[in-house]
């Protein structure tokens, strides 16, 4: 099984029903076609000569996690990274699940990270590491 299956089943799990839900509030903004993405093999990637190292597949949430280009120190947000606005615990209701978001945050203010490029965020794009604690603060 490939490490990448947990979020590919996710996606597919939970789709139709983001779907239901949220197409009528997006209204003529929401897709017509939903993509599911194809399962990947491994814990890394190469783009433009850069080794991009996916953090997370081995959490207890998987389907949560970031890229990390060592070579640039810099951390490319997915869920768990989130700037300025209101924290989605939608699909993290259960006090464990918040836990180890933030572990993984923990994680990765371990690192030596001199960007972060938040998955969500409202406003100004920030790009400090204080992204990684903005999270964590709430719970």
């Amino acid at each position: 099984m490939s490490v990448f299956r947990p979020p590919v089943e996710h996606i597919i799990k939970t789709k139709d029903e983001k779907q239901k839900f949220w197409g009528p509030k997006l209204g003529d903004s929401a897709p017509d076609l939903l993509i599911t993405p194809e399962v990947l093999h491994g814990d890394t990637l190469a783009f433009a000569g850069q080794r991009i190292e996916i953090v997370g597949l081995e959490s207890k949430t998987p389907n949560r996690n970031v890229l990390w280009i060592p070579s640039i120190q810099t951390i490319l947000g997915g869920i768990l990274l989130d700037s300025g606005e209101h924290v989605w615990l939608a699909d993290t209701a259960a006090k464990e699940q918040r836990e180890v978001w933030g572990e993984q945050l923990s994680y990765l203010e371990g690192l030596d990270v001199k960007t972060v490029i938040p998955g969500h965020y409202q406003g100004k794009l920030p790009t400090e590491a204080k992204v990684l604690t903005g999270g964590i603060q709430w719970d």
